[in-house]
């Protein structure tokens, strides 16, 4: 009985998720903004759906009161449902359409890092419209794996495995094959891992807006193994009329700079989470509150 109402939702899940893709393809913006904000009241105001979680957080992280941190997290709500929406359609349509609406800031500290002919991991987090990323490398020429969690949905999993890999990116899991990683980089390709995610007892902890959360450590363990340097890059929607998004990437982070003490990891890993850090209090709305980034404990540990 359980197996089967477990398959039952799976099935209702990628039936709905199915639909959203779908709509995604077929509207304009407009009428993405209209249903984002019918999503937003319907799990925000009306389900409440980690609303309390949100709030806090937010409240916490930020230090803003309440009734701000309450203003804050709908806008998230909101923003993250137009941010998938768009993230569909372009990651499922035309690749003209998807690099017509960009605008590129700081790609030269990309290709300082990738003229090392070392690799580069391309680091991010669960911020505007992060999923464009690896489209954005593999349709200007670049071969980029990304590391991915897999879905508990194996029909979600999968649709979302068609999607990311749309454009010619690969991908992998999160319990990757460490190996094969180190031959990409060392070929000289790019991979992608996320920096955001709560990494429970297999992570580091490192300071994440003001509280200590268990990290990744992979990033860092991997620049050190290959010499690979580090870049962040963000997709944001850009202020400029005539491009809808801004892929913006920052200075790189090279492991020879960290690499020559004995807290190397966790000084490279603490480096890029404050710069991440940095760019979600400016805009806060779009970084994805919902997850349960602190949910490991409390403690700092170092490698």
């Amino acid at each position: 009985m359980k197996t089967t109402c477990k398959k039952l939702v799976h099935g209702i899940e990628a039936f709905f998720i199915e639909k959203i893709i779908s709509s995604s393809l077929k509207i304009n913006e407009r009428q993405k903004r209209l249903i984002s904000s019918g999503l937003k009241k319907i799990a925000f105001d009306i389900l409440g759906f980690r609303k309390e979680y949100v709030v806090k957080s937010i409240s916490d992280r930020l230090e803003v009161p309440l009734s701000k941190a309450t203003d804050i997290a709908g806008k998230a709500y909101f923003h993250f449902f137009n941010n998938c929406m768009t993230m569909i359609s372009l990651s499922l349509g035309k690749p003209e359409a998807l690099l017509s609406s960009i605008k590129i800031t700081g790609f030269d500290y990309f290709k300082e890092a990738y003229s090392r002919n070392s690799g580069v991991i391309i680091l991010s987090g669960h911020y505007g419209l992060w999923e464009l990323i690896p489209h954005f490398f593999s349709l200007n020429g670049y071969k980029m794996t990304s590391v991915v969690r897999r879905q508990s949905n194996q029909h979600v999993d999968i649709i979302m495995e068609n999607m990311r890999k749309a454009h010619g990116a690969s991908t992998t899991d999160s319990g990757f094959n460490m190996r094969q990683s180190l031959k990409d980089l060392r070929n000289g390709n790019l991979l992608g891992l996320m920096i955001d995610q709560n990494a429970g007892d297999k992570g580091i902890f490192i300071d994440f807006l003001g509280k200590p959360a268990s990290t990744v450590p992979g990033p860092a363990i991997l620049s050190e193994k290959t010499e690979a340097p580090l870049v962040l890059a963000i997709v944001r929607p850009s202020q400029n009329a005539l491009h809808k998004h801004e892929v913006e990437f920052f200075p790189p982070f090279y492991p020879e700079n960290y690499f020559n003490s004995s807290n190397g990891r966790f000084e490279l890993t603490a480096r890029y989470s404050d710069l991440f850090c940095s760019i979600i209090k400016k805009n806060p709305e779009q970084w994805f509150w919902l997850h349960r980034r602190w949910k490991s404990n409390n403690t700092f540990s170092s490698l």
